[in-house]
């Protein structure tokens, strides 16, 4: 039995648990850099965020211990598929390797770290590891790269691949992507060299644009503002260093807010999921009901009906029959 000082013992050891824990997550969540770096590089974001991100990067918000937890848990999972190559065999001859992209004047104009690279024979493969929320994983088909870019938040996982095989002078590489619940989906890239062209010179002219923008300090230098609100409130330096003209301006009645497109396409495909399943639920039930018997088998599928009284509250008391379906040696799960 336990007594109420030992209560008090564990909720003030639990207690520190929590502040130690969000403090070492802390301690990582900010970070500088010199020039713009692959996981973040997307052609189609706001510029003058991206060079934000070198000149005043120590100005920019704290990330949320909660979204700190989550880089945590991809850092695991990274580790994970590592060991999970290794024994199945695979050659992993590399992780966590440094990786400059340099453009045509040989300064380096991005940078960053590859998960890892596997090889086989003479040739090298590199990947890189990805998590997600288990909704958006449903979302892409196995091996589907074209259902990837049309996620707002993980289209920048081929940018990020593109330019490590550009670097690395490779032709194919994959993402391994997983829902962290255990579920893998490898999705093979092979190099564009007509977007690796044009991620080269995005991060050249932000490297640039840093440049000039560090040697005076002139807002004039700085990209233009971003037309993409959604993105604005996103970013860690608005109202910090970053004060776009949306912000004085008053609210507009209706708003295309893009930001909620991950949302949508998972709302849209589900629905249509929901109601055909409803749809069939009912079918299945109806068709159960009207067969009189008290189990009825298809397919796999066990269909128990029940009649049981129903009491009277507002309306008259009446005998309801109930349907209730049962998949044949499949356990529940979550």
């Amino acid at each position: 039995m336990t007594s109420s000082s030992d209560a008090k013992d564990v909720s003030a050891l639990v207690a520190d648990v929590k502040v130690k824990r969000e403090r070492a997550v802390s301690a990582d969540g900010k970070w500088g850099r010199k020039q713009p770096i692959a996981s973040d590089l997307d052609p189609e974001s706001c510029r003058r965020k991206q060079v934000h991100e070198i000149v005043s990067w120590e100005k920019k918000s704290e990330f949320s211990t909660w979204l700190l937890e989550r880089f945590t848990v991809g850092k695991l999972w990274e580790r994970e598929y590592n060991a999970l190559l290794n024994q199945l065999g695979f050659d992993v001859v590399a992780g966590q390797e440094r990786f400059d992209l340099r453009g045509k004047n040989g300064r380096v104009v991005c940078s960053g770290k590859i998960d890892g690279k596997v090889q086989v024979g003479r040739k090298r493969y590199t990947y890189e590891v990805k998590s997600v929320h288990p909704n958006l994983f449903t979302q892409v088909r196995p091996g589907s790269l074209e259902d990837l870019r049309q996620l707002a938040s993980t289209k920048k996982h081929e940018y990020q691949l593109t330019c490590y095989l550009l670097g690395h002078g490779e032709e194919e590489g994959w993402i391994a992507l997983t829902d962290c619940l255990g579920h893998w989906n490898e999705i093979p890239v092979r190099l564009d060299l007509e977007l690796a062209e044009r991620l080269l010179k995005f991060a050249e002219d932000i490297t640039t644009a840093a440049e000039l923008y560090a040697a005076n300090q002139k807002d004039e230098n700085l990209p233009p503002f971003t037309l993409d609100t959604d993105e604005c409130a996103r970013c860690g330096f608005l109202g910090k260093v970053c004060q776009p003209p949306f912000l004085f301006e008053p609210a507009p009645e209706t708003l295309q807010l893009e930001a909620l497109r991950d949302e949508v396409l998972i709302w849209r495909k589900n629905k249509e999921a929901r109601d055909a399943w409803e749809k069939a639920d009912g079918a299945i039930k109806a068709k159960a009901k009207a067969a009189g018997a008290a189990r009825v088998l298809c397919g796999g599928m066990l269909v128990t009906v029940k009649k049981y009284p129903k009491a009277a509250y507002s309306v008259a008391a009446k005998d309801v029959t109930e349907a209730r379906i049962k998949i044949i040696g499949e356990e529940d799960r979550e």
